[in-house]
């Protein structure tokens, strides 16, 4: 099975989630992006603090990219998404190449969360 890992416990991932399966895949541009979904999606706990990862510094500072956002849904019911850099190894992984670059619906990835 594919795995998706994680730097970070984010706070949008699920408690005790272990897989989740692959509902969606869009391609983004980082500055098409609200700010509020940015938080969302770099926001972790460091101790008592919330943190946020090197992508929120990306968008305040003006950077653009493109990106695949995943919405995927965990084994815990729960839904969430998180966003990958648009390039070849991940539309491979995310998307059917051979069938014009369409979403893998419904493929299941394990997740990996590694923490510091």
């Amino acid at each position: 099975m594919n795995t998706i890992e994680f730097n970070r416990k984010y706070t949008k991932l699920p408690t005790g989630i272990k897989t989740a399966v692959l509902v969606a895949c869009e391609g983004v541009r980082l500055q098409d992006l609200t700010l509020a979904f940015i938080l969302y999606d770099t926001e972790y706990r460091d101790g008592d603090m919330i943190a946020y990862n090197e992508l929120r510094d990306a968008y305040l500072r003006g950077e653009d990219g493109n990106y695949l956002c995943l919405i995927l849904k965990s084994d815990t019911g729960a839904i969430f998404t998180t966003l990958r850099k648009d390039n070849e190894e991940n539309r491979e992984k995310y998307m059917n190449v051979p069938t014009g670059w369409r979403v893998k619906h419904r493929q299941q990835f394990n997740i990996i969360i590694k923490e510091d």
